[in-house]
């Protein structure tokens, strides 16, 4: 049944990508409304963080 197999991948996929998508916008706003509230050392804090899960990425 490989036919069946494609369309469950293709439904992970779609559900992946949708919950991604969403969470991808409240991240944004959630940016967004930090950066307009001049919490910038916040802001600061959050890049470092990630920029240091960066370079342990591929350090590993």
């Amino acid at each position: 049944d490989g036919l069946h197999a494609m369309e469950s991948q293709t439904d992970a996929l779609l559900i992946g990508f949708a919950a991604a998508f969403i969470t991808g916008l409240f991240a944004c706003k959630w940016m967004i409304a930090l950066v307009q509230h001049a919490k910038l050392k916040y802001f600061a804090w959050y890049c470092f963080a990630i920029a240091l899960t960066a370079v342990l990425a591929t350090m590993l």
